[in-house]
């Protein structure tokens, strides 16, 4: 009764300190299979009769009706069969409730599918909206941008326009400069020897009037230089300028010469005066002495009282003469010191004056170097701007050629199988890691060769299929690495032809007619150094004039015949053809692919060098930029030290000015003592002389 195909059953049981294991017939097996053999035999622990107990058949001849029938239910298993099957009932009323809310949740996922079709549907109403709202966009910014192109050329010219009205005003004032120092030239007047003091202040404000106009014209020099940025003409205006300056400074050196001219003769005129003068009052005092001598004559009784009061005179007279003595080698000292100082304020005027000259020209070419670092640096910012321009026409021809590079490649993905084209899109890069030249990896049969005329594009395409996208290698060798290489990194699938291996068919010439012509030497141009790949690709392939004559070759002569329009005529028998939609060509793709990636190669190229010249440019600009902000601290420098030579000049000329009047006024005040000096000796000479001799009335 035991489910096992023996006469003998071994069940074996190991207990050991980690383990509990069964075993029927050697072989391990669970304590769950061991129960269940056991109960399909009538053993179970609900019924334990197959072994007698002692004492228990007494039992059994003793119990009731109902005791053994219930004894041989027990045995015969149907109180287990009955307990088993309430299990099976209840457990049949679980499985329908789950199956009941297994249904109910197919129901809602039903509904929310329903539900979610909608929204896929609504989703891609609203994709192609939202693409529809971007071709939109693109073109209205594309517009914007058009419009803001020639809203930027428009200012530009404004502005060049405001520039050139800018430079007539600053040209006018600098005329307005000019016409003010030729009225100041008009305005020095030769001067008379009658009218020399008249003439000495015309000259005196004249000159102030020159050192104000030439400070003015040095300022509005100075406001030029920094807003005449963009001034072409500043270098002619400047040198007229310099040469007018240097008139005035022509006109104030010949007044000087004049001055000095007339200064002589007015010395020698006053000296005259002075002599003159002093004759007059020697005059004067021999005239008073002798009034004097006749007073005393009468006041004095005899000539001792009178000859008294003369040696007291005397005294006095001599003690007079003698403070003049010593006011006189003082001040002659005063003078000498004097003179020693302007002689070195005159070094130091000369000096200055040398310095200021050098400073002038220093300043002077540093204005002309500035002008051209500016003229520079306006060319510089204005090929820049047209660089900047460029450079934006340059990026939008790049984005315009990568959409279309885009476009033609996902035009290119989409005729293509998806595992060769993830191929072909790595075999790029493995090759260039393998270092693989150009003899030994020639690419696609799609990119070996060309068509001679369009016309044969569908005929070609159909005669290849796939082929088209197989690559050509130089021997097997490399073909298995560059598989091992793409299996290694999972990158697609690809067809190679080593052409060390291919043996193309031989085509037999006598095909050939007017009507019937091969393929590959009717349709394309190719390289010789991939002709057995071309001839295995296309070698069998004719090409007929109508699908009549097709049918007919194929059938005589057992080749593939094809016609313009696509049809295909196999040597197995079968025809295929129709229409052929041209848009989707995969010749056409890559054709179009190829153009785009020379359009999007030619635009990066256009590109970096618009970059380039940009970045030329921006480093010439900052350096002209540089230059000019080093020189103009320069120059500000050198007109800073040139006023302050100018302020010292300025002040050594008063210095001179002030010792030339102390030069007069101690001249003055020795001839002045000199003359008190002489005075007094002759009144103390005449006062000697009268001593002694008698009172006359």
């Amino acid at each position: 009764r035991l489910a096992v195909a023996a006469t003998t059953v071994t069940i074996r049981r190991t207990i050991g300190w980690k383990k509990d294991e069964f075993f029927l017939q050697r072989q391990r097996c669970t304590k769950q299979e061991i129960t269940s053999l056991l109960e399909g035999a009538g053993f179970s622990k609900q019924n334990p009769y197959y072994i007698v107990q002692q004492g228990k058949v007494q039992a059994l001849c003793t119990m009731s009706d109902l005791e053994r029938l219930r004894l041989l239910q027990q045995v015969a298993g149907t109180v287990l069969y009955d307990e088993k099957k309430r299990d099976s009932v209840s457990h049949m009323h679980d499985n329908q409730g789950r199956l009941d809310q297994v249904n109910d949740l197919l129901q809602e996922m039903q509904d929310k599918l329903a539900e979610l079709e909608s929204e896929k549907q609504e989703l891609q109403a609203y994709q192609q909206a939202d693409r529809q709202r971007r071709a939109l966009s693109y073109a209205l910014y594309e517009k914007e941008c058009v419009k803001a192109r020639r809203q930027l050329i428009q200012i530009d010219d404004e502005r060049q326009t405001h520039l050139t009205q800018t430079l007539q005003e600053l040209h006018q004032d600098v005329k307005a400069v000019h016409d003010q120092i030729r009225n100041v030239e008009s305005s020095v007047l030769p001067v008379s020897n009658a009218s020399y003091k008249r003439w000495t202040q015309q000259v005196q404000r004249t000159r102030k009037q020159a050192a104000a106009s030439k400070t003015a014209l040095e300022t509005r020099k100075e406001k030029l230089r920094s807003t005449q940025e963009m001034l072409k003409l500043q270098k002619n205006d400047e040198e007229a300028n310099r040469v007018q300056a240097e008139q005035l400074q022509e006109q104030l050196k010949r007044a000087e010469r004049d001055l000095q001219k007339v200064q002589p003769l007015h010395e020698e005129a006053k000296k005259e005066l002075m002599a003159i003068q002093h004759e007059r009052e020697q005059k004067e005092e021999i005239i008073q002495g002798l009034y004097a001598k006749q007073g005393r004559a009468q006041q004095y009784e005899t000539v001792a009282q009178r000859d008294t009061f003369l040696q007291s005179q005397i005294q006095v007279l001599q003690q007079q003469i003698d403070s003049r003595q010593e006011n006189l080698a003082r001040q002659r000292r005063k003078l000498q010191t004097i003179a020693n100082n302007q002689d070195k304020e005159n070094h130091n005027m000369e000096k200055l004056q040398g310095q200021l000259a050098q400073k002038s020209k220093h300043v002077s070419d540093l204005g002309k170097s500035l002008s051209t670092l500016q003229e520079q640096k306006l060319k510089l910012q204005t090929s820049r701007m047209s660089a900047w321009n460029q450079v934006e026409v340059a990026q939008t021809d790049l984005r315009q050629a990568q959409q279309a590079s885009n476009a033609a490649q996902s035009l290119t993905r989409h005729s293509t199988p998806r595992a060769t084209a993830l191929g072909l899109q790595a075999l790029p890069n493995l090759v260039e890691r393998m270092r693989l030249s150009d003899k030994q990896y020639f690419g696609t049969i799609l990119q070996n060769f060309s068509l001679k005329d369009d016309k044969y594009q569908t005929c070609v395409e159909m005669a290849a299929q796939n082929a088209l996208f197989h690559v050509i290698v130089d021997t097997d060798e490399t073909a298995s690495r560059l598989v091992q290489a793409l299996e290694q990194e999972q990158s697609g699938r690809v067809t190679f032809l080593p052409l060390s291996q291919l043996r193309p068919e031989r085509v037999d010439a006598r095909i050939a007619n007017d009507d019937v012509r091969p393929l590959l030497s009717t349709c394309l141009e190719y390289d010789k150094a991939v002709e057995v790949a071309l001839q295995h690709v296309f070698g069998s392939k004719w090409l007929a004039r109508t699908s009549d004559i097709a049918t007919e070759v194929c059938r005589q002569h057992q080749v593939d015949v094809l016609t313009l329009e696509g049809d295909l005529c196999s040597r197995k028998g079968a025809m295929t053809g129709g229409y052929v939609d041209a848009q989707k060509s995969r010749i056409a793709a890559f054709n179009q692919s190829a153009v785009a990636e020379a359009d999007l190669r030619k635009a990066r190229e256009e590109l970096e060098q618009a970059q380039t010249a940009v970045q030329n440019l921006q480093e010439e600009w900052q350096t002209c930029q540089q230059s000019l902000q080093r020189q103009s601290a320069q120059q500000n420098q050198l007109q800073h030290q040139k006023e302050q030579a100018q302020t010292q000049l300025e002040v050594s000329k008063s210095q001179q000015e002030t010792m030339t009047r102390q030069t007069q006024q101690v001249t003055q005040l020795i001839s002045e003592e000199e003359k008190s000096l002489q005075t007094g000796q002759a009144e103390v000479e005449r006062l000697q002389s009268e001593l002694g001799t008698p009172l006359q009335t």
